[in-house]
């Protein structure tokens, strides 16, 4: 079975918008995405469509590119859309435009002959150059420093990154123009490349958060711990799946071990193993319901 993963070139540390769920796996040769995301309401003791949260549609390649997403109001009217350029498979530029039509930016990218991101460049409305990033990569074709440009062509930061023997990201270093300390990032790692442990430092050279992560056999995440800059423990995260992978419940507790909320995701599949609906609830209460229509080559 094919799965197609959107990707980026740098991620942080984050929980996603949608709670703690990440739903950018999509199995099959997908050739169009629909989705629509509304809030539950209680009506005379009856869980029903509310108002329209979100509405995306998302058109990929019969190679799983993504080639352009729209995103609507709570009216249908359009709020945005995303075109997407390839050429050899890789992604060349990135057009964003506003609802009325008019372009908000644009990213073009260059590639050395490993296929690797040499350069992005992104420019406002008028053409301006609004930054530049170079990438420059090590003897095993790794990531290993990343400029970053105004669109004067000053040096604004400069990040370098070292690896492991495994070749697993260990540190993320980031300095301005000058030198200084802006962010250290510090992560260690499981026999299965799984990320055990990650650590943010400050530009005061003192640690600002620590995460700590366990996982199943499956290598998928199951506690996530979070600690602030005096190592006290801010809030834990317990995560378990359903059958197909997906997350399906997820517990958070704060500090004093009381537990804030509970997270239950429901889910309804296709043929293909994606989900074609989401519900989902806080501490046992409707919250919104997420609908899917998928299209296959």
């Amino acid at each position: 079975m094919v799965k197609y993963i959107i990707l980026v070139f740098i991620y942080s540390f984050a929980y996603t918008q949608d709670e703690y769920v990440d739903d950018s796996v999509v199995f099959g040769k997908v050739k169009n995405l629909l989705e629509y995301e509304y809030r539950l309401v209680d009506k005379f003791g009856e869980i029903s469509n509310g108002e329209l949260l979100n509405k995306k549609l998302v058109e990929y390649s019969n190679f799983g590119s993504k080639l352009n997403k729209t995103t609507f109001k709570a009216d249908e009217s359009i709020r945005s859309k995303e075109l997407f350029v390839y050429e050899d498979n890789l992604r060349v530029e990135e057009t964003k435009y506003t609802f009325d039509g008019m372009m908000k930016y644009k990213k073009l990218y260059k590639y050395d002959s490993n296929k690797k991101v040499t350069e992005e460049n992104d420019f406002n409305v008028d053409g301006s150059l609004i930054s530049k990033l170079i990438y420059k990569y090590n003897d095993d074709n790794l990531l290993s420093k990343l400029e970053e440009y105004n669109g004067d062509g000053k040096l604004i930061h400069i990040n370098s990154y070292k690896y492991d023997v495994s070749r697993n990201l260990i540190e993320e270093l980031k300095v301005n123009s000058e030198g200084g300390l802006v962010k250290k990032e510090l992560s260690k790692y499981d026999n299965n490349k799984n990320r055990l442990e990650h650590t943010i430092i400050g530009d005061n050279s003192k640690i600002h958060r620590r995460y700590l992560m366990k996982y199943d056999e499956n290598n998928r995440v199951i506690e996530k711990s979070e600690f602030n800059r005096e190592n006290q423990l801010l809030q834990k995260l317990y995560f378990s799946y359903d059958i197909k992978g997906n997350t399906n419940e997820v517990i958070v507790y704060m500090k004093d071990g009381i537990i804030e909320n509970i997270f239950n995701y429901k889910y309804e599949y296709d043929n293909y193993d994606n989900w074609t609906e989401k519900i989902i609830l806080k501490n046992k209460v409707p919250l919104n319901i997420v609908k899917r229509k998928i299209e296959y080559f």
